[in-house]
């Protein structure tokens, strides 16, 4: 009320001293009437006080910190674009009031702005960019470190894991030394997502729970939820339900906060994660689908959507009209994780409709895009070609899932059940009963429910349903599916428990 009424006196004033002072009372109160609405979670209500202010604001200095703030609140609000011009114009805005150092700054913000909107290759030339053009390379400015922590992450985003963890190293030997908590906490969540992908679990949790205690401390919420859904990840292999509940705990923040666009992406985390392990599907696909109906970017839709699809198909919905939509999307992307995805979904889809082969080349492309997404796409590349009966493939994946550095409790009991799966194939069944025995054990352990009954069922596919321990297991599988309301893989059961003898096999399929 105090910020309209000083507009309204400035707007029905002469111009002179009273209007200029006029003008300033009203972009105070403006910028305070934004913050207290960002404060509040009411992002586009702060940007819309922003704008308002910038109507009245002259000196570049003034409307470079009202842009920088818009577009904060803009890429909350998952309001991409616009949030880029925002942190665009303020750049320039700096640079017009002569000050080089705030605009550097501001780069590194609209760096967070395009990593955000998944355009990462842009990320990293904007950012690389900015760091080539500091004066003085090294000499402990805070900018640097700011600049430094952004690219680790835009580079850990495209995939490129050693260089990430390499230059959040570099940002975090200035930011200690200048105590700058929130670019270390940054850095933490940056480096330590990175060392999961290769390998080192234990040291990227380790990392990643600092920087949420840091983030917290300090109450910089953005960075919070990114710590939680990294580090989530980082957990899910050895303790399933707890990244689940980290991801539940977020997803409510987040939602409080009114930071959709972090919020986004923890209910996507949230909806693939409780699928592998069958954990509160319909409060997951609840959580996805409340983002769904949000106004979010193309990006986001996709990664939600293709959360979406893996329980909605598993539950039996018609699978093309879901597909299509991600099809469409997934036509615009750039970014690698989220092409990597879809492939990835494609792969899932494709097996619980009935179609392992075209699982098979879903899983491999999604391989060929990143590599080291081995861990969640191998699995499902595993089951199309124990499903298609096809040894030659079932061998390939399951020296994938030999090779690589993860080493879990999850990795663990998937390299039982390859092994036991290859063994099946090549009718070594009494090599194959006590493989598939510890990986049953494994997940049952870990409370993956959905792998466990999928594991099961997979048993029963290689074994016949006349092995007393395949037939035990489809029986705590029905269980598991029956409780899903998993209707493809109930009929999946029911097939391979009535049929004389395990799958026959089937030339190997070629990846496309």
């Amino acid at each position: 009320m105090l910020a309209s009424h000083y507009l309204s006196a400035y707007e029905a004033s002469a111009e002179g001293p009273e209007a200029d002072a006029l003008a300033a009372q009203a972009r105070l109160a403006l910028r305070g009437a934004a913050e207290r609405a960002a404060g509040l979670g009411g992002h586009d209500q702060a940007v819309a006080y922003l704008e308002q202010a910038l109507g009245v604001a002259t000196d570049p200095g003034d409307r470079a910190d009202l842009l920088e703030r818009a577009a904060a609140s803009a890429v909350a609000a998952a309001r991409y674009e616009p949030a880029e011009a925002y942190a665009r114009r303020a750049i320039e805005a700096w640079r017009d009031a002569g000050d080089p150092r705030s605009a550097d700054r501001a780069t590194g913000l609209l760096g967070t702005v395009l990593i955000d909107g998944s355009k990462l290759a842009e990320a990293t030339r904007v950012l690389e960019a900015a760091l080539e053009g500091l004066p003085q390379r090294g000499a402990g400015e805070e900018v640097e470190a700011v600049l430094l922590a952004h690219l680790s992450r835009a580079l850990m985003r495209s995939a490129s894991y050693p260089r990430s963890v390499e230059v959040a190293d570099q940002a975090l030997a200035l930011a200690e030394r200048l105590n700058l908590d929130q670019i270390v906490a940054e850095a933490f969540v940056n480096k330590g997502s990175s060392l999961d992908f290769l390998g080192r679990r234990r040291e990227s949790a380790a990392i990643q729970q600092v920087a949420l205690v840091l983030a917290r401390a300090g109450g910089w919420i953005t960075t919070e939820l990114r710590a939680a859904n990294n580090l989530s990840v980082a957990l899910a292999g050895d303790e399933p339900r707890r990244a689940n509940e980290i991801l539940r705990e977020g997803v409510a923040l987040g939602r409080r906060v009114g930071n959709r666009g972090m919020t986004a992406w923890l209910a996507g985390s949230l909806g693939y994660y409780a699928y592998l392990t069958g954990d509160d599907w319909d409060g997951a696909l609840a959580a996805v689908e409340e983002v769904l109906f949000w106004p979010i970017g193309p990006a986001d839709r996709a990664r939600e959507l293709g959360a979406a699809t893996q329980i909605r198909v598993a539950r039996g919905e018609p699978a093309q009209p879901l597909m299509d939509e991600l099809d469409a999307l997934a036509k615009g992307l750039s970014d690698p994780q989220l092409l990597s995805g879809y492939e990835a979904i494609r792969a899932e889809v494709a097996l619980t409709t009935g179609d392992p082969v075209g699982a098979y080349r879903a899983a491999s492309r999604a391989l060929e895009i990143i590599p080291e997404f081995a861990s969640w796409v191998s699995p499902i590349a595993m089951r199309a070609a124990i499903w298609a009966g096809n040894e030659e493939d079932a061998r390939t994946s399951a020296q994938r899932l030999d090779v690589m550095p993860q080493s879990d409790a999850t990795i663990q009991a998937h390299r039982s059940w390859a092994t036991a799966a290859v063994a099946a194939l090549a009718g070594r069944r009494d090599d194959a009963i006590p493989g598939f025995r510890r990986a049953l054990a494994s997940f049952r352990e870990l409370r993956r429910d959905f792998e466990l009954a999928r594991v099961a069922l997979d048993m029963v596919h290689l074994l016949g349903p006349d092995e007393p321990e395949a037939r035990a297991a489809a029986e705590e599988a029905r269980a598991i599916f029956e409780r899903l309301r998993a209707k493809p893989y109930l009929d999946q059961l029911d097939i391979a428990l009535a049929a004389a003898a395990p799958l026959p096999a089937v030339p190997a399929a070629k990846a496309r």
